[in-house]
């Protein structure tokens, strides 16, 4: 428990008391790489190619806040047991992320004239998108004028659409020496560039249904508790949504 109405990682008005919100969590990480190249010199050419593949297996249970965050706003409403601010995940769940990333090269460096080199290249990476092994892939998106949409969508991927699977990266430098005498360099180059992220489960991991963090402000915190482990919550609010129906801090 919090008090001051701070995050986890600062405290206000009163000392933190028990395990910070990610107690009981682990996860298995384990990366699959195969990568070859060569390199061929012919005359004034030097090419260079190659290919690259990992395989991503990433079992998480990350969870956070499982025991229960309470956060106070003063002294007397932690005695009074009044919380600003309450979030759990009654029902905690591993999720099973897998990804495939790749990726292949050519490149040529060429000789145009002794004093001027000329490095042209193209490289393409792709990855498989994010995906749960059982088809658990919760992510919110957003409806066709751009609202937020209350429940989250659940599939095999997190994405609706994977772009990353035709990323291509051209390369182009010259490099001349402009005197003949190699004490005088002048370089130019070009090139698109792309990062393949491998970590979206970190905030992924606490989306609902399977690992959502319900919300409760400004209540007596007997009246919340005990949360049951392993029972789902009831469903989101939101439009025609009867109650009782829960209040999920979005990640």
């Amino acid at each position: 428990m919090i008090g001051g109405g701070v995050s986890t990682t600062g405290v206000a008005a009163i000392t933190s008391a028990g395990p910070n919100n990610a107690a009981n969590v682990w996860n298995r990480r384990n990366l699959f790489t195969y990568s070859d190249g060569f390199q061929i010199s012919k005359g004034t050419h030097q090419i260079s190619a190659g290919v690259w593949f990992q395989r991503v297996q990433d079992n998480e249970n990350t969870a956070s806040r499982r025991l229960g965050q309470a956060s106070f706003s003063t002294l007397q409403t932690f005695l009074q047991g009044t919380v600003t601010t309450f979030q759990v995940v009654p029902a905690p769940n591993e999720l099973g992320w897998r990804s495939v990333f790749g990726a292949w090269y050519f490149q040529d460096t060429i000789k145009l004239r002794p004093n001027l080199t000329l490095l042209a290249g193209i490289r393409q990476e792709f990855t498989s998108g994010w995906n749960e092994v059982s088809g658990r892939a919760a992510n919110y998106i957003t409806d066709s004028q751009r609202t937020l949409v209350t429940n989250p969508l659940v599939g095999h991927s997190v994405f609706t659409e994977n772009n990353a699977k035709r990323l291509f990266g051209p390369r182009v430098a010259l490099a001349w020496d402009p005197f003949g005498n190699a004490k005088t360099a002048i370089r130019a180059g070009f090139g698109t560039y792309y990062t393949l992220i491998d970590d979206l489960s970190f905030l992924l991991n606490s989306i609902p249904p399977y690992n959502g963090s319900a919300s409760f402000s400004n209540v007596a915190l007997p009246s919340i508790l005990p949360i049951a482990p392993g029972v789902p919550p009831p469903a989101s609010c939101g439009p025609n949504v009867a109650a009782p129906c829960t209040i999920f801090a979005p990640q």
